[in-house]
């Protein structure tokens, strides 16, 4: 096996991961874990002022980086608990009105456009990560080969914000 087969099989079995764990999480588990991710560092980012200075009242000594820091993470995983809560809320009542099928089923799929996603973005990174990784030859890649296919204006742009030569 090729460095450019192992590869392939990686990203390939990154997609299938993703996909079958979109089966046990159900459509509902994926949509709400993704919503507390993005709500939680929304939030976090919005709220973290009152809660900064609530910990600042609490712990008057607390240094004011680290307590900004530990106040967007208490609001970030606040959100992400409640998004999870919701979720199985969600899930059940999708259970009781016997839509679980469905609910898997769309979690497979989200699940795999997920790892789609993930997939793309090592791809992308790998591709522009080449004059840090000599002798890493990744052209013959099938995978590389269906992204260039799939993501060309991305490319662009990546190519026009990254440049090839480090001054």
């Amino acid at each position: 096996m090729t460095l450019v087969d192992g590869f392939d099989l990686c990203m390939l079995l990154i997609v299938v991961f993703f996909a079958v764990k979109g089966i046990f999480r159900g459509f509902s588990g994926e949509i709400f874990s993704l919503a507390g991710i993005i709500g939680g560092v929304y939030f976090g980012f919005k709220y973290a002022d009152p809660v900064d200075a609530a910990l600042r009242n609490l712990f008057g000594s607390l240094n004011a980086s680290v307590s900004r820091m530990i106040a967007i993470a208490l609001v970030f995983f606040a959100v992400c608990i409640v998004c999870a809560l919701i979720g199985k809320l969600f899930r059940a009542l999708l259970s009781m009105v016997s839509l679980s099928a469905l609910d898997r089923l769309c979690g497979f799929l989200v699940g795999g456009v997920k790892g789609a996603a993930i997939v793309i973005l090592v791809v992308v990174t790998l591709q522009h990560a080449e004059r840090f990784l000599p002798g890493v030859e990744l052209r013959n890649s099938r995978t590389v080969l269906l992204v260039n296919a799939v993501l060309p204006d991305i490319k662009d742009s990546l190519d026009a914000f990254f440049p090839k030569q480090i001054v």
